[in-house]
């Protein structure tokens, strides 16, 4: 708005008054705010001569990379490549990712566990690298049953962050993943 502007002018000239010197843009830094997000005209996603449907089947996540991908899915259970003292579970042991979609749940194994030592590492975004680190091209996320009953997709929501993965993500429903996975 117009006042913020006059507020932030008055901030600088005040640091400017005190002998500081300003910096970047005269005192000022500019940056981009992503204050909304909205799917794309180009979305699609098909296999087998399947055209799955935008917001019923499958729906891209606001962190998602823009791609086109044509790969072959494995399907990689949570997702996890863990190795501390106290736990050691890896889902990708033994398999080749790189250059795939990789398939992986939502949350983890023990969820009704409010001390489950898996809360650490069942988050999206770290799902997310871990797939990427081992090189898939691109991940499918499943909401287990004990998450979300009805198999609803996630909102496509505005993050407080606009970075994007590097790769497509995509939730997709668990009736979707069993069509995927039904051609392995």
């Amino acid at each position: 708005t117009a006042e913020i502007n006059v507020a932030a002018t008055y901030i600088r000239d005040q640091f400017i008054s005190v002998g500081l010197k300003p910096m970047a843009d005269n005192g000022f830094q500019w940056f981009d705010i992503v204050t909304d997000v909205s799917l794309g005209a180009k979305n699609s996603l098909n296999f087998d001569g399947f055209e799955a449907t935008i917001k019923k089947e499958y729906i891209p996540l606001s962190f998602s990379s823009n791609a086109t991908l044509d790969a072959d899915v494995v399907f990689a259970g949570y997702g996890f490549d863990i190795d501390t003292d106290s736990l050691v579970w890896n889902d990708y042991k033994g398999m080749e990712v790189k250059g795939k979609w990789v398939m992986v749940l939502r949350a983890d194994p023990d969820l009704d566990n409010s001390d489950s030592k898996f809360i650490p590492f069942s988050d999206i975004r770290s799902k997310i690298l871990t797939a990427k680190d081992k090189g898939a091209a691109g991940v499918l996320l499943i909401t287990p049953k004990g998450v979300e009953k009805d198999d609803k997709l996630m909102q496509l929501v505005v993050e407080n962050n606009e970075v994007t993965a590097g790769i497509p993500i995509l939730n997709i429903t668990r009736e979707l993943a069993n069509k995927i996975l039904k051609q392995s």
